[in-house]
């Protein structure tokens, strides 16, 4: 098995999200309602973002450039959230496109 590039996972986690493999999940504190803004938002980051581009940054640039990218979204979007299912849904996505995971408590 090859390495996978960037593009290849974040466009890997997409397609996650749309079979929903609820295993991925469970260790994850997703309530229910955050689950679709957590889905919308992977499916708004692969239409907004140039992955060609993020192969090239840092991870900081890269987790910057990730969390200002889900900000203009839920503002674009009109989307309501709290700011501690804010912190938790994008650390999680950042994690998961890092390969990390849904953070385990």
């Amino acid at each position: 098995m090859g390495t996978m590039n960037l593009r290849d996972i974040i466009a890997g986690q997409h397609s996650s999200l749309n079979g929903f493999q609820a295993s991925k999940f469970v260790a994850s504190k997703v309530v229910p309602g955050t689950y679709k803004i957590k889905h919308m938002l992977h499916t708004k980051l692969i239409e907004s973002l140039d992955l060609y581009a993020l192969e090239n940054m840092n991870n900081l640039e890269l987790r910057a450039t990730i969390e200002s990218a889900i900000q203009k979204i839920i503002s674009d979007e009109h989307l309501q959230i709290n700011s501690a299912d804010l912190l938790r849904v994008t650390a999680e996505i950042q994690n998961e496109i890092f390969g990390l995971g849904p953070k385990m408590s």
